[in-house]
């Protein structure tokens, strides 16, 4: 990326072309702030290695955001379901936390931690 920011647009299509997909949802309202922080990050002159790292940072971002409305539009049930006992996990970097995350293969009410 050559430590250049991105124009916002660019980003969404990137996003677009790194998860397959390209339906963004009805709210919209998302498309501004990538403009804004393109805009800081240029006031604010980083070295180039910290605008790719941003960038990508971005564009994994929305990708996430595409799959999340992709997940919703094939899958209208999930708002209906009721989390009766969330697993709140708290910690600092680096100790460890992630490793006592239930995987998907956890059977239900039988976590060890």
């Amino acid at each position: 990326m050559g430590g250049k920011s991105m124009p916002g647009h660019t980003l969404l299509s990137k996003a677009e072309q790194r998860s397959g997909l390209s339906d963004w949802g009805y709210d919209q309202t998302f498309r501004i702030e990538p403009g804004v922080l393109i805009e800081i990050l240029r006031e604010i002159e980083p070295l180039p290695k910290a605008v790719d790292r941003f960038t990508t940072h971005m564009i994994d971002l929305l990708a996430t955001r595409l799959r999340l409305v992709d997940d919703a539009s094939r899958h209208p049930e999930i708002p209906a379901i009721k989390i009766e006992r969330p697993i709140i996990l708290i910690g600092l970097s680096r100790t460890g936390t992630t490793n006592k995350a239930p995987s998907p293969s956890v059977q239900c009410g039988r976590l060890r931690v």
